[in-house]
Formats: structure tokens, C-alpha cells, sequence
């Protein structure tokens, strides 16, 4: 299927780090004067030098005429990326029908991003709403097949897809949440939400009500019954882990991440797998154990799971020897 590239803008999101946007960059010189692309950039911190200095550093990148067509925005304040990157996804869409996200720590091929215009593009034509991710647990297709579309109940914001359509829903959903006293009560016919465990519930109840930008997704996507769509072998990945200048990945890459995508994700099959419950089971239980962090074996954030549970009972014995 060929797509009206135009109708799909790409942001890549910066702040203070020239390598990465300088990667970013690399990642879609193939593909930058087809899609319209911006670089987003948060304002500096007050009397953060280094923050001017790397930001001035990424304005001569794209000062090189190669990067002629990349329009940049750039705040004057700090905003902190749970009010910026959603200020640059209200501003984009106000120009285009859809707009990929791509965190400076994302890396993503330029095959790989017109997959998910494809698949955003022919949600639309369907009557879908359904944010597009690149995200999955499995990296290495064994046998061969091609990569497949599924629906999954998490977002995450290691590289996704958004319409316009979908921006109107979660802005609905976000104003309606600023006036209700607890989450139980956005959640009054989500089937979603009704379906997760008691202790499930618990997790997602304590990060709604941070108020962090993609947690926020998640609360539209469980308040509206709203599916994301995703591979079934990802077709990106985020680098961003262990870097001191992280906002929320300081800790060490997950090992589902570490293997390199292989072109091959990059092929997608035309029908879905909807019917084969038992791979749809396990990949739910990846994405939950994973990078959804609601599992029994991993949560993010460590603040339930066995392995939590394994480690409190051991230091609990050391300190009684």
C-alpha cells in the first residue's frame, strides 16, 4: 500500500544530547525529504550551560543543507518532557493527519517508520483510532515468517504513531480526568480496566495519577476500550538505557532490547493473528512482563513482583543472621 507521505509528520525529540539527535538524523537521511519531518527540542534549564551548549551543538547540525527541509521547534523554557512532548504533538497535528514520535534514544529505521505510516494510515480507512507502536518482546523471528500486525492493551513511548482522531479522544478523556476524584471513576465502562487484577489495578492506579505523559495514554487507552497496535517481532529499539542524562531509562537495557532488529521485521504479512489465542496469550504475557511492567515477574519500578518479593525475603535473612 502506498501512503500520502505528507499526511504523516515525523518528530524526533531532543533536549541535551547532540549524539543522539545526531543518530536520529542518520536514521532518516534516506526518508527526511519525503516525510515532513521536525526536531523538537525542550528549552534549557535555568543556569545549565551545558544544556545551551549542547543545544547549540544541534543547531549546527541542522544547519548542514542536507537537513534543509527539517523544521525546528524549540522551546525558550523548560518544560520537562511530560509537557513538551505533548505540546509538540498538539502543535504537528494541527498541520497533519498523523505524527510518528521518535525520542532521541529511539533508534528506528526509515523502513520501519513507513511500515507504521502504512499501518496508520489503513487504521484511518478502517474507522481505527488505534496508536501505532514499534515495540515488542520478540526480536528474532526463528523461522522465518513474516512480521505481523497485533492488537495489544499497552502504549509505549520507545517510538509510536498517533492520529488526529486519537488526539481528540485523549484530550476528551484528560479534561474529563481533571475533574474526576478517583481513577475507579474515569474506569466506569472500560472493559480493560475491569478485566486486570486487583493488584493490577493497584499498579496502574499509583502511575495514572503521576501524571507522566504516556502514562496518561494509557489511562484514554483503558478508559475508551482503545487498543494499541503492534508487531509481533519489534521493529525498533531504545538505546537510551544507562545514560546519566536519561529522564526515566537510567537503569541498564532490558534484555529483550539488546539483540540487533533484523531486517527481516521490517516485512509484514497483510493478515493479522488474531486467531491463534495461544501465541496472543504468551504475547501478552511478554508485553505485561516487559515493557507494559505490570507483570507477576517483572514490574517497573520494582515495586511488586517476585523478584521483589525473592530479594525482600533474602536481605530479611541476612539481617536475622
Amino acid at each position: 500500500m502506498s501512503v500520502d507521505l505528507t499526511e504523516v509528520a515525523v518528530a524526533i525529540i531532543g533536549f541535551n544530547r547532540p549524539d543522539f539527535i545526531r543518530m536520529r538524523l542518520r536514521d532518516l537521511e534516506q526518508i527526511v525529504d519525503k516525510f515532513p519531518t521536525y526536531v523538537s527540542l525542550d528549552g534549557p534549564r535555568t543556569n545549565r550551560t551545558e544544556d545551551i551548549e549542547a543545544q547549540n551543538l544541534i543547531m549546527e547540525m541542522l544547519n548542514d543543507s542536507k537537513y534543509s527541509k527539517v523544521k525546528v521547534i524549540k522551546r525558550n523554557a523548560n518544560y520537562g518532557c511530560d509537557k513538551h512532548i505533548p505540546n509538540t504533538i498538539e502543535e504537528i497535528l494541527g498541520n497533519h493527519n498523523f505524527v510518528l514520535i521518535v525520542e532521541d534514544d529511539v533508534s528506528v529505521a526509515s523502513q520501519a517508520l513507513l511500515e507504521m505510516a502504512n499501518k496508520m494510515i489503513a487504521n484511518e480507512n478502517e474507522g481505527k483510532i488505534n496508536p501505532v507502536l514499534g515495540i515488542s518482546s520478540l526480536t528474532r523471528n526463528g523461522f522465518g515468517v513474516k512480521n505481523r500486525w497485533r492488537y495489544s492493551k499497552y502504549f509505549t513511548a520507545w517510538g509510536y504513531g498517533l492520529s488526529r482522531a486519537f488526539w481528540k479522544e485523549h484530550l476528551s478523556v484528560q479534561s474529563e480526568a481533571s475533574v474526576v476524584e478517583v481513577v475507579d471513576d474515569l474506569m466506569r465502562e472500560s472493559k480493560v480496566w475491569m478485566e486486570l487484577s486487583s493488584r493490577r489495578q493497584e499498579i496502574w492506579r499509583e502511575r495514572l495519577l503521576r501524571g507522566n505523559y504516556d502514562y496518561q495514554i494509557q489511562q484514554t487507552l483503558f478508559a475508551k476500550n482503545i487498543e494499541t497496535v503492534t508487531p509481533v517481532f519489534r521493529i525498533l529499539t531504545n538505546h537510551g538505557h544507562g545514560d546519566a542524562r536519561a529522564s526515566h531509562t537510567k537503569f541498564g537495557q532490558p534484555s529483550y532490547l539488546k539483540e540487533k532488529v533484523p531486517e527481516s521485521n521490517y516485512v509484514f504479512h497483510s493478515s493479522r493473528i488474531e486467531k491463534n489465542r495461544l501465541l496472543l496469550l504468551y504475547l501478552h504475557f511478554l508485553d505485561s512482563n516487559t515493557w507494559a511492567g505490570d507483570g507477576i515477574f517483572s514490574v517497573r519500578g520494582r515495586t511488586f513482583g517476585f523478584r521483589t518479593l525473592f530479594r525482600r525475603l533474602f536481605n530479611k535473612k541476612s539481617l536475622n543472621r
